[in-house]
């Protein structure tokens, strides 16, 4: 029923037919950080259970990173820097294996996958739905360790091990294995600790089938132990899961490789989403403004958009507002809030509701908001210090023609390669270090009033952290 679901085939009863002759083919996920064994667990569960596809999600991003495609490209940039590869880039690999016939007819073991909550969700909504999650454990002083010791046949893809005699290589290849920089101490910390961090919205959607495994043991005790557990029958279904629970056809559950957000069912005539997002300049409150959109479908609000729309088509408020900006000076509160009013009074907003980005600046636009009956649900302010913050500034670099901003210190918002754009790119004057520390100043001195206004509302996030660590914390929130 979920793939019928999920698929939609204009013959419902063929499609039937097929899936009924599979014989349920085992279907199971293995999870564990960075050099926990999973590896070697999987080959030995496809030797056993020979028919099943094994799907790793570091071997689909080596193959896209080998290939050159564009989203091996992106995704390397983020493996040189020791941070996960975004769900944009991993979740479309791995549902794209998935949905070869084959996985349907002979089950599939996922490696690696999912890493997060939200490949979680995406997994299940579109239909995946597994039968076991085998959770490796092994202390953090002991991967480690491990990590330190292993080494990379780039030839073949195989990990060996200096140190552990079952892994150790053939002395016939020994001269071209290399020891990646990925294994590097301060690269493996970060990957190991975002695991830790993340694993347990995973354990928390699949808290019925998890069967955790001590990736200390010895080999053949780990066996036993994953054979045991997989000889088992399914669960039966839960009818608390929310993906069981849910009534409604499923629809795509993508927008550029991201899960749609789904309302409970006896939630639809609930008012839309109010959300505001704020935080200081460069904490990347732009990127996470455009995912909550993509997710929730709200109606993204910028005040300064807001203002040049008003400009542009002179109304009674935009002409009132030139004569200000014409002076040089700062538009008035009451005039700004007045056209955020206007703003979300649009059938847009009162249909789909809204995202206030970088808006109330002050306590004053914020006691001006809820005189004015703008009821807000979430504030997202995202955390950054300011060291950061300069870090990220001063090296921002505007392309004139597109509106583009690259990063000159951060590869994976470097501008193109092409030299054409690269020549156009300008300094803009907000982003000099002068300018920054001043923005910084006015910012401290005015977002405090506005956080203690939205008291009870306020969700913080650690907005040093990768990008795609900052999304699942907000995501977790929505």
């Amino acid at each position: 029923m979920q793939d019928l679901m999920v698929h939609k085939p204009d013959d419902h009863l063929s499609f039937i037919q097929e899936r009924l002759s599979y014989d349920n083919p085992p279907k199971i996920i293995i999870c564990g950080p960075s050099a926990c064994g999973k590896g070697a667990i999987s080959r030995l569960i496809v030797e056993k259970f020979h028919n099943v596809v094994y799907i790793s999600s570091s071997a689909l991003l080596e193959k896209a990173i080998k290939e050159g495609s564009e989203l091996g490209k992106r995704a390397k940039s983020f493996q040189l820097q020791g941070n996960f590869v975004p769900d944009s880039i991993i979740i479309p690999l791995v549902l794209d294996e998935l949905r070869k016939p084959e996985c349907y007819q002979r089950g599939w073991l996922l490696d690696g996958f999912p890493l997060n909550s939200r490949q979680a969700i995406a997994l299940k909504h579109s239909g995946f739905i597994a039968d076991k999650l085998l959770l490796i454990d092994v202390p953090h002083d002991e991967l480690c360790h491990r990590a330190q010791n292993r080494l990379f046949d780039s030839d073949t893809g195989k990990v060996y091990s200096k140190t552990y005699k079952p892994h150790q290589p053939p002395k016939d290849i020994a001269p071209r294995l290399i020891h990646r920089s990925l294994d590097d101490p301060t690269p493996f910390h970060r990957r190991t600790h975002e695991y830790y961090r993340l694993i347990k919205g995973v354990i928390d959607e699949y808290k019925y089938i998890v069967k955790r495994i001590d990736g200390t043991q010895d080999m053949d005790v780990k066996w036993d132990a994953v054979l045991k557990i997989l000889k088992q029958p399914p669960p039966p279904i839960v009818e608390e899961d929310p993906l069981y629970a849910f009534n409604e056809t499923l629809s795509d559950v993508f927008a550029a490789g991201m899960p749609e957000k789904k309302r409970d069912v006896s939630q639809k005539s609930s008012k839309p989403p109010g959300i505001i997002i704020a935080g200081a300049p460069g904490c990347g409150k732009g990127t996470q403004a455009k995912h909550i959109v993509s997710v929730l479908g709200v109606v993204h609000i910028s005040s300064g958009d807001v203002l040049r729309d008003h400009v542009r088509r002179k109304t009674a408020l935009g002409e009132k507002a030139k004569r200000y900006m014409e002076k040089g000076e700062y538009v008035p509160d009451d005039l700004i809030v007045e056209l955020i009013r206007h703003r979300l009074a649009e059938d847009d907003c009162k249909k789909n509701g809204w995202l206030l980005d970088g808006f109330p600046r002050t306590e004053i636009q914020a006691d001006a908001l809820s005189k004015a009956n703008i009821e807000v649900d979430q504030v997202f302010y995202i955390d950054v210090s300011d060291a950061a913050v300069m870090e990220r500034t001063v090296t921002r670099r505007l392309d004139p023609i597109t509106g583009e901003i690259y990063s000159l210190s951060y590869p994976p918002c470097a501008p193109p390669d092409d030299p054409v754009i690269r020549d156009r790119l300008v300094h803009r004057e907000d982003d000099k270090e002068k300018a920054v520390k001043e923005r910084l100043h006015v910012f401290h001195s005015t977002m405090d009033g506005v956080l203690d206004h939205y008291r009870g509302k306020v969700i913080k996030i650690n907005g040093e952290q990768a990008s795609a660590g900052v999304w699942e914390d907000i995501f977790h929130h929505l």
